[in-house]
């Protein structure tokens, strides 16, 4: 009786050590490689959380019990064919637009990015409706960023007087010296270039016309040929869903203009 009764007990221990192990396994965080290039002011290794993108990211993946090691490279090209090959999980962070939505899955969007046209003040650019309306003047663009396909085709077919400089900040001096009339680029990037280069009665001279060029939903991507990405995607929609709806993700969007993501941790 007494040998039963320990074997009993034996076997209690053991199934309440499995049911521990099973709980302890299920709280355990799974870890989601994402590929990712710095890109100011957005996604800045020296920030705190890493910027704001890297920010929205890591907390909702986290709510839905998930771990991110986000994977730096200083090539974009590289960021985003490692995770078509499968290398990682996903890449951060990109305009979905449709021939990447051959290849992958895009998210909901982070934040949604207008590109718009900066000018001095004292030049006055009309309620244009195509490009051709603004053939009399000089436009600045960066290369690198995506705009469309009808503004590089202007500057294929120099139907428009284009320069295309390597950095923002070249198109910011060139607009300040009146060597262009238009710099072309979106709004965030253009809000901190102007706050952090110039005195505030200089970048008071600037302003920017009402109408978008472009308006397009930035996104993380998960590629189609990881089994794995639709349940990711999924997960990740589900947390940032959540910060939207609890209005963290409005608070963070706050900071992050306000500048209070630079300086680190």
């Amino acid at each position: 009786m007494k040998t039963m009764i320990c074997q009993l007990m034996l076997f209690i221990c053991g199934c309440w050590a499995g049911i521990s192990s099973s709980w302890a396994g299920a709280g355990d965080k799974k870890i989601v490689e994402i590929a990712i290039g710095e890109f100011h002011p957005w996604s800045v290794k020296g920030y705190k959380h890493g910027g704001f993108i890297n920010h929205i990211i890591t907390e909702s993946f986290n709510h839905q019990g998930f771990q991110v090691l986000f994977i730096y490279h200083n090539s974009w090209n590289r960021n985003i064919s490692d995770a078509e090959q499968g290398k990682v999980d996903a890449s951060a962070f990109w305009a979905c637009v449709d021939y990447r939505r051959l290849k992958f899955h895009c998210s909901e969007p982070l934040y949604t990015e207008r590109v718009l046209l900066f000018h001095l003040r004292k030049t006055s650019i009309p309620n244009w409706t195509t490009l051709q309306d603004l053939k009399p003047y000089k436009i600045g663009i960066t290369r690198g960023y995506s705009y469309n396909k009808e503004l590089w085709q202007a500057v294929d077919d120099k139907s428009l007087d284009i320069i295309v400089n390597k950095k923002d900040i070249n198109n910011l001096n060139m607009l300040l010296r009146g060597r262009i009339d238009i710099f072309v680029t979106p709004y965030t990037s253009g809000h901190f270039l102007l706050a952090e280069h110039l005195a505030p009665d200089v970048a008071k001279r600037i302003t920017h016309h009402a109408k978008p060029l472009i308006r397009y939903p930035v996104s993380l991507l998960f590629p189609k040929g990881k089994t794995s990405s639709e349940k990711l995607l999924k997960t990740f929609n589900k947390g940032l869903r959540w910060l939207k709806e609890t209005g963290r993700y409005q608070r963070y969007y706050k900071d992050f203009l306000e500048g209070k993501y630079k300086g680190g941790a």
